[in-house]
Parts: structure tokens; C-alpha cells; sequence
């Protein structure tokens, strides 16, 4: 038998070990579990979470009592559900699978402590340290390379994107700060440095301003721009419960007060014909000042009379308010067409 045959059998004789290895039921399931990559933390535990971006933009989520809330904004009420939904994914981040074990490699994943998409700092229970997790590069969708900041270990964790760590207070509260229902309005008053312009709905449901004269007529298309503003006003950012002279509500650039009349949805049994046929109707006023706009662009501080907070408006949802005048909410007569002569 020659050397090189030799050399094949004890290649074949080695495969063939390998395969019963492979095979045998000790090997099945033999391979250690994963493990949370922060263990024996539930969701419920963590009470605090602070979420830093690349640049030095930060936000801070604080659970008071069993609400969230941001306190950077004055204490705003957070969207509960979405923090909850933060926490979960961050508890249920898994050790498998590992992706890489040196330090070398955390520039590159971005998951070093100057290279990141983003750092998030979170305590629970009533332990006062703080457990750190880095968010990486994202080598698909929904997929991005995580690394706690107890270890050097690097680990690909799925159901999750940066998205869903975001550094803007509107990506964690409702934004919707006033609202009320287009049809039931019955009046709306508009003061701004241009004068006053008071609408009011008519019995045929059309709307009436004081001060014009009888051959003018309202732009209809305006009037509906105006009021579907005026019902549906939606911040960028809360900014809290204390008010500044910065904000400029002693001498604010528009006032809006809007009437509404709202009819109780059940009328008792025992009234009248005469009483169901004409239900009670509860007229109800609200006020929004429109104070100054803010250096950094981020658009108009406004204050709504039915909540505690100033915000955040952007210019383009209520700048109308503070450059129209009633000449701008007119039709405009159009000049008739010159006629054309035919040539003699």
C-alpha cells in the first residue's frame, strides 16, 4: 500500500468519525442556550430610559408612579405604549448570535463609546446604576449589531431599528395638542396685528363676518383653510408648564377664541316632545395665543386655555393666524375680458 493511499484512508476513517459524531443524540441540542443580554431584567423593572445620537442630541424618558413622561419638556405625558414597547425590546435582546468578540471591531459596527448610532441608558428596579446598550450599524432591515456596555461582545439582534430609539420628543408623545370637531364650531374670532376678524355660522350653515359690506363677499375657500386649522393645531415639541417672558403671551402675535355648541348624546326619557325635538345644546369657549417664534426655527410657542403646557408650533400651521387680515379672506372681483375689436 502506498503512502498517499494510506493518507486517503485516514481521511475516510476520520470522516467517517465526524459523521457518527454529528449524528449521535448527544450532539443534538447540545449547543448553549442564548441568554438575555440583560438578564434577570424584566421590562416592567426598567424605570428610566435616556436615548443619545450620534451628534450631542439627547431625550430622557422617566416613568413617575406607573405613567412615562418627559421630563426635559416639563414633564409632558410620553406615548405609554411605545416606551413599553422600547423597554420589552431592549430586555428581550438576546446573546446569539455573536457577531464579534474584540474590541477592534466596535468602531467598525459602530458600537464603540464614541462611534454609535445611537447610546441608551437605562436603570430598573430600584438599583441606582445605570446599564448601557449600544445600537450599531444595520446590516438589513430590522436587524442592527447591539453591544451592552458591560462587555466587548458584539451580538446581530432582530425586531429592531433605530427608528424605534428616536432623540425627538415628537417620536414620543401625541402631537395632536388641540382639537375640536370641525361641525361644531359656531364661531370663531381671529386678533392679530392687522385688526380683528370675527366668523360666525349662520342658520344655513354659512358663514357670516362682521364688518363687511353687504355687496362684499367672503372667499369660502379661505374661511374653510382657516377653520380647519383653527380645529386641529399639532406641536412639534411640549416645552412645559412654566411660563417666560420669552414666550411672548403678554403681547401675543394672534389670539384665537373659538366658540363651539355641542349636543349631549342622550336626552332623557321623561322630557318633553317639545324638549327632544330641541335638545339642550352646551356652548363652550376656547382660547389660543400664539406667542413669539422661537430663534432656533422651531416655529411659534403656542398655548391652548384647556391644557397646562406651552408648545411647539410649526410656522406653516399657524402663521396664517398672525398675517391675515379680513381684505385676505374677501372674493376678489374680476375684471371683466376687453373685447377684441375685428379690424375695420
Amino acid at each position: 500500500m502506498t503512502r498517499a493511499n494510506k493518507i486517503l484512508i485516514i481521511i475516510l476513517f476520520m470522516q467517517v468519525l465526524l459523521a457518527l459524531y454529528m449524528f449521535q443524540p448527544w450532539s443534538k441540542g447540545s449547543e448553549t442556550p442564548a441568554e438575555n443580554l440583560f438578564a434577570g431584567i424584566g421590562a416592567e423593572e426598567i424605570s428610566e430610559i435616556a436615548i443619545k445620537g450620534e451628534k450631542e442630541t439627547a431625550i430622557q424618558i422617566q416613568k413617575t408612579g406607573d405613567k412615562w413622561i418627559l421630563p426635559g419638556c416639563g414633564g409632558y405625558p410620553a406615548d405609554q405604549a411605545k416606551v413599553s414597547l422600547l423597554a420589552e425590546k431592549i430586555t428581550g435582546l438576546a446573546t446569539k448570535p455573536l457577531v464579534a468578540r474584540k474590541k477592534s471591531s466596535h468602531k467598525r459596527l459602530k458600537v464603540s463609546a464614541d462611534a454609535f448610532e445611537r447610546l441608551i441608558t437605562f436603570k430598573a428596579g430600584d438599583k441606582k446604576e445605570d446599564h448601557t446598550l449600544y445600537l450599531g450599524t444595520a446590516p438589513s432591515y430590522k436587524q442592527m449589531h447591539v453591544r451592552s456596555g458591560a462587555g466587548d461582545e458584539v451580538y446581530l439582534a432582530r425586531d429592531i431599528s433605530v427608528w424605534e430609539a428616536d432623540i425627538e420628543p415628537s417620536s414620543w408623545i401625541d402631537t395632536l395638542y388641540f382639537s375640536v370637531k370641525e361641525e361644531d364650531v359656531v364661531g370663531l374670532s381671529i386678533k392679530n396685528a392687522h385688526g380683528t376678524i370675527d366668523l360666525e355660522r349662520g342658520d344655513q350653515n354659512e358663514w357670516i363676518a362682521k364688518g363687511i359690506k353687504p355687496e362684499e363677499k367672503l372667499d369660502v375657500a379661505q374661511i374653510e383653510g382657516m377653520i380647519a386649522k383653527a380645529v386641529s393645531i399639532r406641536m412639534d415639541e411640549p416645552i412645559g408648564q412654566e411660563e417666560s417672558p420669552s414666550f411672548g403671551m403678554e403681547s401675543p402675535s394672534a389670539v384665537l377664541t373659538i366658540r363651539t355648541e355641542v349636543t349631549p348624546g342622550k336626552q332623557s326619557d321623561d322630557k318633553t316632545e317639545a324638549q327632544q325635538k330641541e335638545p339642550h345644546k352646551v356652548e363652550k369657549t376656547h382660547t389660543i395665543l400664539v406667542g413669539a417664534r422661537d430663534d432656533k426655527e422651531k416655529g411659534y410657542i403656542v398655548k391652548s386655555s384647556g391644557s397646562p403646557f406651552y408648545v411647539y408650533v410649526p410656522s406653516y400651521a399657524v402663521e396664517p393666524f398672525v398675517e391675515k387680515k379680513l381684505a385676505d379672506l374677501m372674493e376678489t372681483a374680476q375684471e371683466p375680458e376687453a373685447k377684441i375689436q375685428d379690424p375695420e
